[in-house]
């Protein structure tokens, strides 16, 4: 099998195991009670982004990053009125603040 990263001598770890250690260490950060509404951000930002990857994969079609974020809110607020998700609280919010 060919790998690119090992061709050009570039170390690369899993990119799920990476995801997943960032994932629980930053969720640590966010109050208990609003961890299930941070684990819906980043599963919501995970979908939103792989849905951009095919997009411009396999239709062509890009997004710029402010459309992307856009969509990533709407998207949340849909949800929020839905009785999805609940309202981004200061804690999520402060932490996302930081990245």
């Amino acid at each position: 099998m060919y790998f690119p990263h090992t061709r050009l001598g570039l170390s690369c770890s899993s990119p799920s195991a990476d995801f997943i250690d960032w994932w629980l260490t930053a969720r640590k950060s966010v109050a208990k009670v609003d961890r299930k509404t941070f684990d819906a951000g980043v599963i919501l930002v995970t979908w939103l982004i792989w849905k951009e990857r095919n997009a411009r994969v396999f239709d062509g079609i890009a997004a710029t990053v402010p459309e992307l974020c856009s969509a990533m809110g709407d998207e949340w607020e849909t949800r929020m009125a839905a009785g999805l998700v609940s309202p981004i609280c200061h804690s999520v919010a402060n932490f996302a603040m930081r990245f």
